[in-house]
């Protein structure tokens, strides 16, 4: 299908469990609501790439089209889903401005153009702002998810001290304030890696992070999953800790996190698109 606006969609979603569909409703409404059409072949997608980064797949063939100049506009989401910092985020809308492109962010209600870009100030620092807005977002982000493993990791490790103690399994989920399934799950795990470790001639491992193990990536998935458990499918916190497999405890710091239970069955969609 030919492309008669010269026009394309960038959306990027930055982890694999993210669904993209509360971003292509969004575009998909402005779409129809100013008239457009564009070809699926010009819809540009990054999935499990972060925003911290612009060097993406997606982008990068976005380029290619736009300095071959195939492409004179492009349809993103929101500003925090083209760049995640400030001066990476100015570099980038700079220079797709000086090579002629029109940028319009259905989310913030912002179009940038290079009529409006140059010499506009309050323009410029309205995009600065949402850029920094997002850049700290995803700090804190990072900082609540670094927090977050060290306490499972203390908390693992207590549950194998005590374990080692003779503490039964019912007698350290009651203590602990999580599940027996948790318990077991982090004794075995803990089991493993210390098999594994004397088999190498190692040093004796840290106690599992308590997120299955697999560090911060799968704190990220998990995040998003509570998200949907609680926003999509209007669970309680008991309800979506279970089904989660982690405690009630890290179900409502995590929502703390984002807000608040209230605000997260509100807003699910976007903070799922903003995650």
């Amino acid at each position: 299908m030919t492309n008669d606006n010269h026009a394309a969609v960038y959306m990027r979603v930055s982890t694999d469990d993210q669904n993209v569909k509360a971003q292509q409703e969004s575009i998909k409404r402005y779409l129809r609501g100013h008239g457009m059409t564009i070809p699926l072949d010009y819809w540009y997608i990054d999935e499990g790439e972060t925003g911290s980064e612009m060097q993406r797949p997606g982008i990068y063939q976005l380029e290619k089209a736009i300095f071959h100049g195939e492409i004179h506009t492009v349809v993103m989401y929101s500003v925090d889903r083209f760049a995640r910092t400030m001066i990476d985020g100015l570099v980038a809308i700079d220079k797709w401005q000086r090579a002629g492109v029109k940028m319009i962010f259905v989310d913030n209600t912002l179009e940038v153009n290079p009529h409006n870009w140059m010499g506009q100030a309050i323009l410029k620092v309205m995009v600065a702002m949402h850029l920094a807005f997002a850049e700290a977002h995803r700090e804190r982000i990072l900082s609540a998810q670094q927090a977050g493993i060290e306490a499972a990791k203390a908390k693992a490790k207590e549950i194998i001290r005590r374990r080692e103690q003779g503490e039964s399994i019912s007698a350290l989920a009651t203590l602990m304030n999580t599940s027996e399934s948790y318990v077991r799950r982090t004794l075995t795990l803990h089991k493993k890696r210390v098999a594994k470790a004397e088999k190498n001639g190692e040093e004796p491992p840290d106690p599992p992070c308590g997120w299955g193990g697999r560090g911060s990536g799968h704190y990220k998935v998990s995040l998003a999953k509570l998200v949907r458990l609680v926003g999509q499918h209007d669970l309680g916190v008991i309800e979506a800790a279970r089904a989660a497999g982690v405690d009630r405890s890290t179900v409502r710091r995590r929502l703390r996190d984002l807000g608040g239970a209230s605000y997260v069955r509100q807003h699910w969609q976007d903070i799922l698109a903003r995650l």
